[in-house]
């Protein structure tokens, strides 16, 4: 299964540098510490779009519509928007709704299903 992760916020180009190496590890641990209460004041949240296939992380602000997201996901897996369904603790998901709505918190959930329609004829009444 790939796993990739982004950011829909502007300091997610930022994660994977190092800093300035006169810090003491301290210091460090503590200017970590003050940028995870700030981006919780901000209202970002980790989530994580999962399909049997492909696992896609993203940080993003808790007032965004689902649907942006899920988009992406659907981009980067390879997969039909209009043939999945999402949920979340196995409820389906309104794509208008946003992470906040759903009551979503750091580190949640959503699973991609390829949906299933019901097909044939009605049955004729005898």
């Amino acid at each position: 299964m790939d796993k990739m992760c982004e950011s829909s916020s502007p300091r997610g180009n930022q994660l994977g540098k190092r800093p300035a190496s006169s810090l003491s590890a301290q210091n460090r641990r503590g200017k970590k510490r003050a940028a995870e209460k700030d981006e919780e004041l901000h209202g970002f949240i980790l989530i994580t779009v999962k399909s049997q296939k492909k696992e896609v992380c993203f940080k993003i602000q808790r007032t965004i519509k689902l649907q942006k997201i899920i988009k992406v996901f659907c981009d980067k897996a390879g997969l039909k928007f209009s043939t999945m369904q999402f949920l979340v603790n196995g409820s389906r998901i309104p794509l208008t709704s946003t992470a906040d709505e759903l009551g979503m918190s750091d580190g949640a959930e959503i699973e991609a299903m390829a949906l299933r329609r019901r097909g044939g004829k009605a049955a004729g009444v005898i």
